[in-house]
């Protein structure tokens, strides 16, 4: 029977269509190869496309080679530097490469030359999703190439075919209403021995199947990259909100203390809280977050500080509630793959634990610390009021306080003080101590109505 003439091509695809050199010359036409860079992938690709307020359909047909060439300014020296990134681009590949490499059409003619008098198997495949490929958005060559390479592989074997012993060309088209693919392949040495297939002709069922397997990883790899592009924008808003938590506490831990009565309502929570995670740590060998995790005290007390600092800041709160957006996201998104279902399973599971984790180890290690510095300000005063006590009486203060006022945190703006004219009292010596304490007992009148005894 005589060959019809191809649709698309309207040639018929005979055995010198391809050993001449014009399949190759069709598939690798400027005006339909698909053309990406090599630093390019899924997310920026997207990224791109979004930015461009393009469809799927319109972003691909952007990417044609002859369109690209065609936004490029040609001046008397011919490409300008931005047309570099297209020098050696064909939209040509090889099957069964890993890496996405351009291929010189020139190269694959001459394959193909080889087999002009061999009267061997020349296959020749179109592979279009269709509305599949829109719908999952693919727009990833290197997406096309994983899929592509692995259930081929596993039709050829189908049909009795070494997946090693096959040489194959494809590009990728987007000039039409859907991206695809086209293939040719052969073995690459003449194999006359095989009488599974005399006629070249690849089982329907195989074929079935790889159409199968060809969807569903168009599906399950869109989910895939999708979950992965969900997961990294999470850990990264996690990384900033950990940032912005440790610069917040850091610029707290900074400012100068306040009087007891002049904490507002978020200090006095965080005070408050701190005591309670002081006092328990105090006797824990461990100083970790893990420490407290069957302590509801103590846990109630880091979330208050935590909710405490996220309140009074704008950035932060911002970037938590985009936390929980894209959170929320993915805990309710599904996956008609079991691999990627399971992945976002795991994920869900283990990342609220982490943010807990990281979140809680922030708090209790500032907490410590702030109570560290107390103590040291606590032994310096009880140093200091031991020295004086040497020269003068408990007498001598303002009535009702003394030397030691266990009280010490009801009455910061005492301490301050005190702490004011550590300096001072170093400095002089035993007879001057007198007329400091004297200086002292004055400035102490103006505030002693304040002090809680």
């Amino acid at each position: 029977m005589k060959k019809k003439p191809n649709k698309n091509t309207h040639k018929i695809h005979n055995y010198e269509y391809y050993t001449s050199g014009r399949y190759i010359d069709y598939i690798s036409r400027p005006s339909a190869v698909y053309i990406q860079n090599d630093n390019e992938n899924r997310t920026t690709l997207l990224a791109e496309m979004d930015s461009k307020k393009l469809n799927v359909n319109l972003f691909m047909k952007s990417k044609l080679l002859i369109n690209q060439l065609s936004e490029k300014h040609i001046d008397g020296y011919g490409f300008k530097e931005e047309s570099k990134k297209l020098e050696g681009k064909t939209g040509l590949h090889k099957l069964f490469e890993k890496n996405l490499i351009d291929i010189d059409p020139k190269e694959a003619k001459e394959e193909f030359k080889k087999l002009e008098n061999n009267n061997q198997f020349i296959w020749e495949i179109t592979l279009n999703p269709g509305q599949l490929g829109i719908d999952n958005q693919m727009v990833d060559k290197n997406e096309w190439n994983e899929i592509l390479n692995k259930h081929m592989k596993s039709l050829l074997k189908a049909n009795k075919l070494d997946p090693n012993k096959i040489e194959g060309y494809w590009a990728l088209h987007s000039n039409s209403k859907y991206p695809h693919i086209h293939l040719g392949f052969f073995e690459k040495e003449t194999n006359h021995s095989n009488n599974y297939r005399q006629s070249g002709k690849f089982s329907s069922k195989s074929v079935e199947r790889f159409k199968y397997l060809f969807e569903n990883s168009i599906k399950t790899q869109a989910e895939y990259q999708n979950l992965f592009s969900l997961k990294n924008s999470i850990w990264n808003n996690r990384k900033e909100i950990k940032e912005l938590f440790l610069s917040t506490i850091a610029l707290k831990n900074k400012q100068e203390t306040k009087s007891y009565e002049a904490l507002s309502a978020n200090e006095l929570k965080i005070l408050n809280a701190s005591k309670v995670i002081a006092n328990f740590y105090k006797n824990s060998k461990s100083k970790s977050y893990a420490a407290a995790k069957n302590n509801l005290e103590v846990k109630e007390a880091i979330n208050d500080i935590y909710e405490a600092i996220v309140e009074n800041n704008q950035k932060l709160a911002l970037a938590v509630t985009k936390y929980k957006q894209e959170f929320e996201s993915i805990n309710k998104a599904k996956f008609s793959d079991k691999y990627s279902a399971g992945l976002k399973d795991e994920f869900v599971a283990n990342e609220k634990d982490e943010f807990e984790k990281q979140i809680g180890n922030i708090i209790v290690k500032q907490c410590l610390k702030m109570n560290a510095k107390e103590k040291e300000v606590q032994t310096s005063l009880n140093y200091q009021e031991k020295d004086l006590k040497q020269d003068f009486n408990d007498d001598e203060l303002p009535i009702g306080l003394s030397f030691y006022p266990y009280k010490y945190d009801e009455i910061s703006k005492l301490k301050r003080m005190i702490r004011s004219l550590n300096y001072e009292f170093n400095r002089l010596s035993r007879s001057q101590k007198f007329q400091a304490l004297r200086k002292y007992k004055k400035n102490i009148s103006g505030v002693k109505s304040k002090v809680i005894l």
